[in-house]
């Protein structure tokens, strides 16, 4: 049970009823969808959670896979699938009910994130998988975290490393199954041949210390099975790699703020703000 993504983007911006705004936008979700249909079962209906989502646009694309998917956000959108109002933190759900959960983009912006790892275990059934889209620390999503928050653009901007994500899922009892960096997010703007041919290639061979951004997909453990171990090292290139990338950054927000600074007339960043 899976989905051909260059097939259906042949075809137009839409899915199942669903209609994209951009080629990139579209890959955002597909590639979702493709992951998710990739790793359950065929048969029976199966039932998830979509936590923190403001749009039922997942659900939608899933229904036709006979995949059944609930929104779960803490401010009331019921829109035109399946709702329930709660909180991240506290999931209005029985333990060992859920098949799957999607956090798309959830964690740069929850408070407690340790709770609601927790959660998402808690309500997972033995064997249920958790779907994750999270920015990575060491990607360029740096550069723009420092310009929001010079310019107090957001309340909660969360990146997360490797080791970091390793942390919260073995914490809550989570097993990684697959951890693969989807660069045709940002690569391809107009979406060109040259780029998104170069995107394919590149999808599964950056190592994950260093992707912009990931798709995570971790497993609860079957029914009597130990939990995980909660080993958090990567590999020898990715931890050398990971310390010329942080380094390189390091030098090049400090370019930046030194550059802002002179803009500016000599001010400090403090001065500035």
């Amino acid at each position: 049970m899976s989905i051909d993504i260059d097939e259906i983007l042949d075809k137009g911006l839409q899915y199942q009823g669903v209609h994209f705004a951009s080629k990139p936008a579209a890959l955002r979700q597909l590639v979702l969808v493709r992951d998710i249909l990739d790793a359950l079962p065929e048969g029976d209906w199966v039932t998830g959670v979509d936590i923190g989502s403001k749009y039922d646009d997942l659900g939608q694309m899933l229904k036709a896979h006979n995949v059944r998917c609930t929104r779960v956000d803490i401010e009331n959108r019921p829109g035109d699938g399946e709702f329930v109002l709660g909180d991240g933190e506290s999931l209005p759900f029985a333990d060992n009910s859920v098949g799957f959960a999607v956090l798309s983009h959830v964690m740069a912006h929850v408070e407690h994130l340790d709770r609601m790892m927790s959660e998402v275990a808690r309500i997972l059934i033995p064997g249920g998988r958790v779907f994750i889209l999270q920015s990575n620390r060491y990607g360029w999503w740096k550069f723009w975290g420092y310009y929001l928050r010079r310019n107090d653009r957001v309340v909660h901007w969360r990146t997360i490393d490797a080791w970091g994500m390793q942390h919260w899922l073995a914490d809550a009892g989570l097993g990684i199954e697959k951890m693969y960096a989807p660069y045709h997010f940002y690569l391809h703007s107009k979406l060109s041949g040259f780029f998104y041919k170069l995107d394919r290639v590149l999808e599964r061979r950056v190592p994950k210390a260093i992707a912009t951004q990931w798709l995570v997909r971790a497993k609860k453990p079957d029914k009597d099975l130990p939990f995980p171990s909660k080993k958090r090292s990567l590999t020898l290139p990715e931890k050398a790699t990971l310390i010329v990338i942080a380094t390189l950054q390091a030098v090049g927000i400090k370019a930046l703020e030194l550059a802002l600074r002179l803009l500016k007339g000599g001010k400090s960043v403090a001065e500035q703000t």
